[in-house]
Order: structure tokens, then C-alpha cells, then sequence
């Protein structure tokens, strides 16, 4: 993992200004800058880089696929995880993360089917 450039592409989301999704979206604050920049740091360095980070109107997304699969982890007031199947619907799930070690968990389910 590139933790160095995921940070980057982080910072780079910190300079949007208000309104960035023309919606009225806040800037990022320093600290959720920061919540995002710990999450990185305590990832695996084994994970596989995430697909993209992207801003939300509530937060910052950091997503990976894996197939026909995606694993979003969101970090905004809380940190929650979406895993959304696009072939077995019922497979979809959503929930709050507690413990960075469930980030890491999770990871290793999305893509233990590839090691």
C-alpha cells in the first residue's frame, strides 16, 4: 500500500472550498482531514490501494472493488462500511465501524477469495 500517495490524495481533498459539490458542501476540516489520515496509517500495509478516495457531502470515501464488488469505507462524525454486491443483492451490507481493526477485517473478507 501507498500510504504516502493516499495521504496526498487526501490533502488534495482538503483544499476543495465550500460548495465544492455545488450543493453547499462544507470544506473538510483539519480534523477530518486528520480521521482520514489515521485511518490510512493504521491499514494493513498488505491491502491493495483503494480504487479512489472520494469527497462526500458529509465526509471523505475511501473505496476499493474487487469484481463485480465494492468495500467504501466512510469516514465522517462516524465511520461506517458498505459492501455492495452488484450480482447477489442480498449480499449488500452497511454498518458502523468501532475499531480500525475492523477496517483491516474487512479488507481481508473483500479480498481473501484472491489470495
Amino acid at each position: 500500500m501507498n500510504k504516502e500517495k493516499l495521504k496526498r490524495e487526501v490533502k488534495e481533498l482538503s483544499l476543495l472550498e465550500h460548495n465544492w459539490d455545488g450543493y453547499g458542501a462544507e470544506q473538510f476540516t483539519k480534523e477530518m482531514i486528520d480521521k482520514v489520515n489515521d485511518v490510512i496509517n493504521y491499514l494493513d500495509d498488505k491491502v491493495i490501494d483503494p480504487s479512489c478516495i472520494v469527497p462526500c457531502y458529509d465526509g471523505i470515501g475511501l473505496k476499493w472493488k474487487n469484481n463485480k464488488n465494492s468495500l467504501v469505507i466512510h469516514i465522517g462524525d462516524n465511520i461506517t462500511y458498505s459492501y455492495i454486491s452488484y450480482e447477489e443483492e442480498e449480499n449488500n451490507s452497511y454498518g458502523k465501524i468501532f475499531d480500525y481493526n475492523e477496517i483491516n477485517g474487512l479488507l481481508e473478507e473483500f479480498y481473501g477469495e484472491e489470495k
